[in-house]
């Protein structure tokens, strides 16, 4: 543990890098779980202030005045030396905490150098938050767009076994008994043209069409069924970064589509037959 000091006005104030993290260092999520636990304990968050590193080294802040004759004035107000706790903040999301020496003291904070975490459940629930960063961020799109984005062949439109009808005469039959004039829309019974009309065919759906048109929280639980199924778990990165191997949960997360989108069919069909015979028990 690389520990830091520093004193202002006879009251010195310890650091370390275990309670420093950015966006491009060497930071994961023991960091940033350090600071949010200090940041929120009920005995320090009533005496901390932020300032910038640039304010945090010279010692005071630089606040402006506007004034009509003037215009504006600076002046320097020298830190607060009473202050608990000291976060900072900078470029690249860069924050570091800083906590007066007995504060330090009564948190036996030297013992990061053994262990660096404060709080278990505090790591645990920071790494969730990015693990659904990232999900919400990249994982999401790239298992919706890894589906099957094509329709099998039997459920290709087939032009020759598509229902037709003439508004004319109420002739019916199939695309199949249409002469090539009926690139005229005529009707091989009456001869008229332009009286054809064809009946819509159901509209197939893709297994990727499938899954864009389910809830969120379903894809959500498809997606940790297929990390739960693959024993694949997050890894969190340097700079606070989480990765998450969707190759490697794409199989399992496509069977799932899969399998509901088969539900769904299969409550379709019978449906539709237990409308069939409903009809059928009323027509007797």
């Amino acid at each position: 543990m690389e520990k830091q000091e520093k004193e202002f006005n006879d009251i010195k104030y310890v650091s370390c890098d275990y309670l420093l993290f950015g966006d491009y260092d060497e930071s994961c999520s023991i960091e940033r779980a350090n600071v949010r636990f200090l940041l929120e304990h009920d005995d320090l968050n009533d005496s901390v202030n932020s300032y910038s590193y640039e304010e945090w080294n010279q010692g005071y802040i630089r606040i402006s005045n506007y004034d009509s004759m003037r215009g504006f004035t600076w002046e320097e107000t020298p830190l607060n030396p009473k202050l608990k706790l000291v976060e900072l903040t900078g470029c690249y999301g860069s924050k570091q905490l800083w906590l007066r020496e007995d504060i330090w003291n009564e948190f036996e904070l030297d013992k990061l150098a053994d262990y660096p975490v404060i709080d278990d459940e505090m790591v645990s629930q920071i790494e969730m938050e990015m693990e659904q960063i990232e999900y919400e961020t990249n994982v999401k799109h790239d298992l919706i767009n890894g589906l099957d984005d094509e329709l099998d062949s039997d459920d290709e439109l087939d032009s020759d076994e598509q229902n037709v009808s003439c508004i004319n005469c109420n002739w019916e039959g199939k695309g199949k008994d249409l002469m090539v004039s009926s690139i005229y829309n005529q009707c091989p019974n009456c001869k008229n043209p332009y009286m054809l009309q064809w009946e819509l065919p159901e509209v197939k759906q893709t297994v990727k069409e499938f899954a864009e048109s389910l809830d969120d929280d379903v894809i959500y639980e498809c997606y940790r069924n297929a990390m739960e199924n693959t024993n694949t778990c997050p890894v969190i990165e340097a700079g606070g970064n989480c990765y998450i191997d969707t190759a490697r949960i794409q199989d399992d997360f496509e069977s799932q589509i899969v399998a509901l989108m088969t539900e769904r069919d299969n409550k379709a069909i019978e449906s539709e037959n237990s409308n069939q015979l409903l009809l059928f028990k009323e027509e007797e």
